[in-house]
């Protein structure tokens, strides 16, 4: 199974690893912004329960990032002990 997640994840993997070097904070960072922006759309533009909505898949995919970026730096933090 997770083989197959990973493949067809390929094309926002490679998303990542090219726009954002890895770099998942930046992407945390990005999301963030997205759902303050996402709030300054005109209420007739968008329904105020759909920003709602958005706004939490949004975090919560902000909050996935960031977890891997933690998980980053404690293993790079892991390393550099063991060196």
């Amino acid at each position: 199974m997770k083989s197959s997640i990973k493949t067809e994840l390929q094309e926002l993997l490679h998303h990542i690893e090219e726009n954002y070097a890895g770099d998942y904070a930046s992407i945390s960072h990005d999301l963030n912004k997205a759902i303050y922006f996402l709030h300054y759309v005109e209420r007739d533009m968008i329904d105020p329960i759909e920003v709602q909505d958005i706004s939490h898949a949004l975090h919560t995919l902000s909050e996935c990032f960031y977890r891997a970026h933690s998980q980053q730096r404690l293993h790079a933090l892991n390393q550099n002990l063991h060196e």
